[in-house]
């Protein structure tokens, strides 16, 4: 299994193949609000980058899986079949319920 982290999602996203780009106002603080795309609920967590992964440039088997709500930039990606994910958010510095959840779920993955 592979969590990338901020920068770690960057990277995860060039490795795929994907893309990134400057970000006209950078993501820089405690309470930024961002998406679950497969849920649909909302969470607040700290966030410190300024480049965004460019979601048009994901390979097929990479989707967008978290959307930041200010701006509507990839905040997460996931692959469709592999355990291989990235936030852009940072799970372990505010633990609300669902970093720890995600934090969690990766720990104990055997894939």
């Amino acid at each position: 299994p592979v969590l990338g982290i901020c920068l770690g999602a960057q990277l995860l996203a060039h490795a795929a193949g994907a893309q990134t780009y400057l970000l006209p106002y950078w993501h820089r603080a405690a309470n930024h609000p961002w998406q679950d795309l497969a849920t649909g609920k909302g969470y607040i967590t700290a966030m410190n980058h300024g480049y965004a992964i460019q979601t048009d440039s994901l390979p097929p088997d990479w989707l967008m899986s978290f959307r930041h709500l200010h701006d509507g930039s990839c905040a997460g990606l996931r692959h469709r079949h592999f355990p291989w994910q990235g936030v852009q958010f940072h799970p372990e510095s505010i633990l609300s319920e669902h970093g720890h959840a995600l934090l969690k779920n990766f720990l104990l993955s055997k894939n």
